[in-house]
């Protein structure tokens, strides 16, 4: 998440990072400083008890259904 899984401490306690991670970590850093700075993390909002749009964090990121909607 923080651009740094391939340090001493992360291998020792997760091992080896999956090619995956890098590019998925440069992702969620953006979309963390994008809202910081301008208020958008480059999703939909989020909507209190709906089945609306939630951000999947995933190799390709995406927005989906909200799957803990259960009413």
């Amino acid at each position: 998440m923080f651009g740094n899984g391939d340090n001493r401490f992360a291998a020792r306690h997760l091992g080896a990072p999956p090619p995956e991670s890098t590019p998925l970590s440069a992702a969620i850093r953006a979309s963390w400083t994008g809202f910081a700075a301008t208020g958008d993390p480059g999703w939909p909002r989020y909507e209190k008890a709906s089945a609306g749009p939630v951000r999947r964090w995933d190799v390709e990121p995406a927005d989906m259904t909200n799957p803990f909607v259960s009413w």
